[in-house]
């Protein structure tokens, strides 16, 4: 896969990810305005584990290799972003079991999976900055002219 297609493909999963957020943000209020919407809650956080997992494993499957053959600093960005990735996947495994679990007052589990929200958003665009920029994953090879003898 080519550096653009992985960026596109990050992208474009970011984007339907981006839905899934607001989606959680609504019922967190509604659950804050009518307890009894707790189950929704309860769907939602269901939801948002497993399709953030998947999307933190297409990242490694995919982004990372590539961050690796972008330049001189390649490993150090594919680490980095491996401790992000790390670090997403305990902050969403952490609030989510708590809501799926029921461990929660109706209006604590809201709070909790707004901040989660508010964790995931704030951790995409640090990604995109420092992964997905455009001038990092680029198609075009940058070859320096040799001469033999």
């Amino acid at each position: 896969m080519d550096p653009s297609q992985v960026r596109e493909r990050i992208l474009s999963e970011q984007d339907r990810l981006l839905d899934l957020l607001d989606d959680a943000e609504r019922v967190a209020v509604q659950v804050r305005n009518d307890p009894e919407a707790y189950p929704v809650l309860h769907r939602i956080a269901e939801d948002l584990e497993s399709e953030l997992s998947e999307f933190f494993d297409i990242q490694e499957e995919i982004l990372e290799p590539a961050l690796r053959e972008t330049d001189a600093w390649g490993d150090i960005r594919a680490e980095r972003l491996a401790e992000y990735l790390r670090g997403q996947r305990m902050a969403v495994y952490a609030a989510c079991r708590q809501v799926e679990a029921g461990e929660l007052p109706p209006w604590r589990a809201a709070d909790e999976l707004e901040e989660l929200v508010h964790v995931v958003r704030v951790g995409l665009v640090r990604a995109e900055r420092h992964f997905l920029r455009e001038d990092l994953l680029r198609d075009d090879l940058v070859t320096i002219r040799q001469t033999g003898g």
